[in-house]
């Protein structure tokens, strides 16, 4: 076994909570997927004990026990505009720093990228919480200090697309806002440094190794493409420009 598989970098335990909720969405809402994992023994238990082990990866300590997550409660309508909003921006602050950073500061869009899709609900949550915390992390995370010149020559592209000091503020401001209900997860500590908190270390690594168990299976029996993009354990084909003969 590889170091890789035995000890998931920091990176990889980081990205934990975005891949499960997206797996853990899926499955809750697509039980034809979810039949499909069924007939090899995915039960209420394990399904469970993925949202528990994202809510302690999460910092989250609902008061009662039961349904772990849903987003169908009435929502304060500050928190459902909040949500809205940060729903209908994930995609295009993915696609602009995507295509930003890619060309000119590669090694910085890996970092700031790496496992992040648009989605919705909870998952756009994490997603646009996790970009803002590595682009913190950009500038003034001591580990980064030998790539120091080169993640604030990003960080300054990024402003210029239109992610400023200012931008990144109000998106905290909606961050704060959506997270203030007790049924949206996560809670502020989800998308913290695993390194900062050795506990959390743990639980991240709990989740990671739930997500690796069924992601797994999924890919040795589901042999639909769509299913398997639905959980996030694959992509959408680029499309191919047409070619007009000569």
């Amino acid at each position: 076994m590889s170091t890789a598989d035995s000890e998931p970098s920091r990176q990889v335990l980081d990205e934990a909570p975005t891949r499960a909720v997206r797996m853990l969405k899926t499955l809750g809402t697509h039980l034809h997927i979810r039949a499909i994992l069924a007939s090899r023994g995915y039960t209420h238990d394990d399904h469970h004990e993925g949202w528990r082990l994202l809510h302690e990866a999460s910092g989250f300590n609902p008061l009662a026990t039961g349904p772990v997550v849903t987003l169908t409660a009435p929502l304060d309508e500050s928190v459902r505009a909040a949500l809205i909003e940060i729903d209908a921006t994930d995609e295009p602050l993915l696609r602009i720093l995507r295509a930003s950073l890619s060309r000119r500061f590669p090694a910085q869009a890996a970092f700031v990228l790496d496992g992040v899709e648009a989605t919705q609900g909870a998952g756009s949550v994490i997603g646009v919480a996790t970009i803002l915390a590595r682009l913190d992390a950009l500038a003034s995370d001591p580990a980064r200090k030998k790539t120091r010149a080169d993640d604030r020559k990003a960080l300054d592209l990024v402003a210029q697309r239109g992610y400023g000091p200012e931008r990144i503020n109000d998106l905290r401001a909606l961050l704060k806002k959506a997270q203030s209900s007790p049924d949206v997860l996560p809670s502020a500590d989800a998308i913290t440094s695993a390194g900062a908190d050795p506990t959390r270390a743990v639980a991240l690594a709990a989740l990671h190794a739930w997500w690796k168990e069924w992601s797994e299976i999924a890919r040795a029996v589901i042999r639909r493409r769509d299913h398997l993009i639905l959980l996030g354990l694959a992509h959408r084909a680029a499309r191919k420009a047409s070619v007009a003969p000569v």
